[in-house]
């Protein structure tokens, strides 16, 4: 029934964080993980060598995907490609995303952006959501506006990436054509 139902969810080994409520611990990793994202860009594997909590969910959710690669510019964020049938799902999910913020003239809301990806055919669980969109939104981010209550919010930090875990209803994008 579930497969019937949601036939777009992308597949993720990681019981930690593929869940719609996360324990405390999962919750401490995403965070870690996420604060990683932001100020690690650019090294092996955002610096990670060992196996703590949030670099496992690095290596099962981003790393496994392909969503972080050596490019020509070095190790960047990535989307999977059109040719990547092993993460057919993820593309899928983030060409959706695309759609909801180049079809409209308006900020597109992350709470939104969430309720696509939970609905089916996509089923994408809580915990996961915030990983996968910070990890869209790096490799988009020169065509994405980010705002915090409609105000713009130049450069992502800490801060903000507690707001967009906290409460992501305040958080909102706007797609930029250059």
């Amino acid at each position: 029934l579930a497969d019937k139902t949601y036939p777009l969810t992308p597949v993720i080994h990681n019981e930690i964080i593929n869940k719609d409520n996360i324990s405390g611990v999962g919750t401490g990793a995403r965070r870690q993980l996420m604060y990683k994202m932001l100020h690690n860009k650019g090294f092996d594997r955002l610096g990670y060598q060992g196996f703590s909590a949030d670099a496992g969910l690095f290596y099962s959710v981003i790393e496994s995907k392909g969503l972080y690669q050596m490019s020509s510019n070095g190790f960047e964020f990535t989307l999977p490609s059109q040719d990547d049938n092993d993460n057919k799902a993820l593309r899928i999910l983030f060409d959706e995303v695309d759609k909801l913020l180049k079809n409209t003239d308006n900020k597109v809301g992350l709470d939104e952006i969430y309720a696509v990806w939970q609905a089916p055919p996509y089923g994408v669980k809580a915990g996961l959501m915030p990983i996968l969109f910070l990890a869209y939104y790096f490799a988009k981010q020169s065509q994405l506006v980010f705002y915090i209550e409609d105000n713009f919010v130049p450069e992502l930090n800490e801060v903000y990436l507690d707001e967009w875990n906290q409460d992501h209803s305040r958080i909102k994008f706007k797609y930029f054509d250059m």
